[in-house]
């Protein structure tokens, strides 16, 4: 009877607990005709396939921002112990042209300095650029130009998630807030690391005659 009584004692304090650290976020991410955009599911597989955690249930981390590019990820963190983290994970995907199917993801980690972590996030914080709207829902965005680079951001905080998106800043017009505020963050983010290089990295160790194609894929030669 006293064991009964210990262990629904010790299930009780468990699960109180469990339900104390588990916080539910609000979560932003930008709608297209009533639904969640097509790149919040596609984000949500990439994760899994680079295995990186989703910042959409993490809250470990005081703040943290995740920046996509076609072929990257650039995480920028201050941990709850306050100090600070900068990782960029480069990829690849394979894809068979003769079979037309994709393969497998390769892809490579690099820890920065700290101090890159800590000027990015400031900088963000600094411009309010988690305050600034999606692309989807600027007023004289062009969404019809398709060529140039598709940008997503991540905003996370113990207790909020938002997902922006940027189709070709580079080809807006710069009198929009957000485009200008960004094209200023990607020059921060290029001085602080040399992404190209990053990227290379991983392609150099991957097997002869390959090459980047379309969105991040690498087709083998015959």
């Amino acid at each position: 009877m006293i064991l009964r009584i210990t262990t629904i004692l010790f299930t009780l304090l468990f699960l109180q607990g469990f339900s104390q650290n588990k916080v539910q976020k609000e979560i932003s991410v930008p709608m297209y005709k009533g639904e969640k955009i097509y790149w919040y599911d596609s984000l949500k597989f990439l994760n899994k396939h680079l295995n990186l955690n989703s910042l959409e249930t993490d809250n470990s981390h005081i703040k943290h921002v995740r920046l996509w590019t076609d072929k990257q990820v650039v995480d920028v963190w201050q941990a709850k112990d306050s100090s600070f983290h900068c990782v960029v994970t480069s990829f690849v995907r394979e894809y068979d042209k003769k079979k037309e199917i994709e393969g497998k993801f390769h892809s490579q980690q690099v820890a920065l300095d700290p101090i890159s972590a800590m000027v990015l996030l400031d900088s963000l914080q600094l411009n309010h650029m988690g305050d600034y709207k999606d692309c989807h829902n600027i007023k004289n965005y062009n969404h019809d130009e398709i060529d140039g680079e598709f940008y997503r951001i991540e905003l996370s905080s113990p207790t909020t998630y938002r997902l922006i998106t940027l189709l070709n800043p580079e080809q807006q017009s710069k009198n929009i807030d957000e485009v200008k505020l960004f094209l200023q963050y990607l020059v921060l983010v290029n001085r602080e690391m040399d992404l190209e290089y990053l990227h290379r990295q991983l392609m150099m160790g991957l097997k002869k005659g390959t090459y980047v194609a379309g969105l991040s894929m690498i087709t083998k030669r015959k």
